[in-house]
């Protein structure tokens, strides 16, 4: 049990409701307890552990008390009954501006929070510019806390929370401040933490965060503990329960506390649903698209791109790049249109001779979701030999079937290395892009499904031959 960073035994949370100051004044001054004193119960005899290295969401309905379970964890409220277990560094992301004071400027309350959290002064210097660096708002560093946004406020916070090292991470809620560019860098960074061997906490009401990042989901309904296990079959549960009536809802809770075998018979994992989008030409043509048009904006930059280590190859210049009904490319866009054909387009500079080489790209969401690719390896088109030296322009064509949205693209190139397919160079979110809103389309989601929905006012004589 020594990876074992988060034990959690028994823990039950009561608050008193009192119907006057009398009351209150009576009971916790004086220890006299009023009759019929309401009590209520934030959490009831909850039981986990929690692994190192292991990512745990938490999830359920606001008031589940899903933020009483961490503030105890993070020791910042006691519980009623019950033991907590923690070891090591813990960072905790539990409410917007904790931790801050709003007189400080960004780079004081950088010293402030950080100290809070049990770092030294060296060692916050040590990691000050990272943690400015990360929160991408230098700029406003030395001005005071009072004068920024939310969103840049969190994007502080979070910088400070994560570059700690900490052993154990805390996050409630936090993420959903931030814009979709800063978003997708926290989760590359959890992940990233995660890997490193950080224990984490995640609060979050996005399925696919919780699906995504987590190894486990733990499921908290009124303060009790429903359920504890696959974030998909937890999360299926979950919603299924999200949507039911209180009678519906009530009897299903009982299933799932009971742990009945066939409770998740009508479910499906999110993981099984490998249906392909199909949809034909006449379909992606709508009302009012002809009056949209790509375009270019130099503010849709990814702050998440990693650029890996060259193995003898270069990728140079990518870019998005519009395609016309004869297949010639056009200008460089990052703002798209539903339906119209674009170009993920790269150059790639080998600077040793190459065997079998491939190219391939992806776009995938700010969650991290693959959404699709496109690889040459798998169409079995390869170029046997590229001698050190040459430049290969590379294409890859797509129709975008996307909505409203904010998408990243990464790249990557391959090729034989004695005898075993290695990536020669890669590039994770190197592109970034969004796709324009419709007037008049109905569609919702991230997917343009080709939704054509419509209406029948039926007769009367037919309303009463139903009834």
């Amino acid at each position: 049990m020594a990876d074992v960073k988060i034990a959690v035994d028994g823990v039950s949370k009561q608050y008193f409701l009192y119907k006057s100051p009398l009351e209150r004044l009576l009971h916790v001054g004086l220890g006299i307890a009023p009759r019929g004193i309401e009590i209520f119960n934030a959490l009831s005899d909850v039981s986990f552990t929690v692994r190192r290295g292991e990512c745990v969401g938490i999830i359920g309905r606001n008031g589940s008390g899903k933020s009483t379970l961490l503030y105890i964890i993070a020791n910042t409220l006691s519980p009623t009954r019950g033991t907590v277990r923690v070891q090591g560094r813990v960072a905790a992301l539990l409410e917007l501006g904790s931790g801050f004071n709003p007189e400080f400027n960004g780079r004081e309350n950088i010293f402030f929070y950080a100290s809070m959290l049990g770092l030294s002064r060296a060692e916050i210097t040590a990691r000050l510019d990272d943690i400015i660096e990360f929160s991408g708002i230098r700029d406003f560093i030395d001005r005071p806390l009072k004068t920024y946004s939310s969103g840049m406020a969190m994007r502080l916070a979070f910088a400070v929370t994560s570059c700690i090292d900490p052993e154990v991470l805390i996050v409630d809620e936090a993420l959903s401040v931030g814009d979709e560019a800063f978003q997708r860098k926290c989760m590359m960074r959890l992940t990233k933490l995660k890997e490193a061997g950080t224990t984490i906490l995640f609060v979050s009401h996005s399925a696919r965060s919780v699906t995504e990042l987590c190894d486990r989901a733990i499921w908290l309904d009124r303060g009790d503990m429903l359920m504890d296990g696959p974030p998909d079959e937890v999360m299926v549960a979950y919603q299924r329960f999200s949507h039911m009536d209180a009678a519906k809802a009530a009897e299903y809770r009982a299933l799932v506390r009971d742990r009945d075998p066939d409770f998740l018979s009508q479910g499906e994992s999110r993981k099984s649903n490998k249906s392909k989008l199909q949809l034909s030409g006449e379909n992606q043509k709508k009302a009012g698209a002809a009056a949209l048009d790509s375009y270019f904006d130099p503010n849709l930059v990814p702050e998440s791109i990693v650029i890996h280590d060259s193995h003898g190859a270069l990728i140079e210049a990518p870019q998005i790049r519009e395609v016309d009904g004869e297949g010639a490319l056009g200008r460089a866009v990052n703002t798209l249109v539903r339906g119209r054909d674009y170009a993920i387009c790269y150059t790639v500079k080998f600077l040793e001779d190459a065997h079998q080489v491939a190219f391939s790209s992806n776009i995938q969401t700010v969650n991290g979701t693959m959404l699709g690719g496109g690889s040459l390896l798998k169409e079995g088109q390869t170029i046997d030999l590229v001698r050190a030296g040459e430049t290969v322009a590379v294409e890859h064509v797509f129709s975008c079937r996307l909505l409203r949205e904010s998408f990243f693209v990464s790249v990557g190139c391959s090729g034989l290395h004695h005898g075993e397919r290695l990536p020669l160079h890669r590039i994770t979110d190197a592109l970034m892009f969004t796709v324009l809103a419709e007037r008049g389309y109905n569609g919702s989601g991230i997917v343009d499904f080709g939704f054509r929905s419509r209406f029948n006012r039926l007769p009367a004589s037919i309303q009463d031959s139903q009834k």
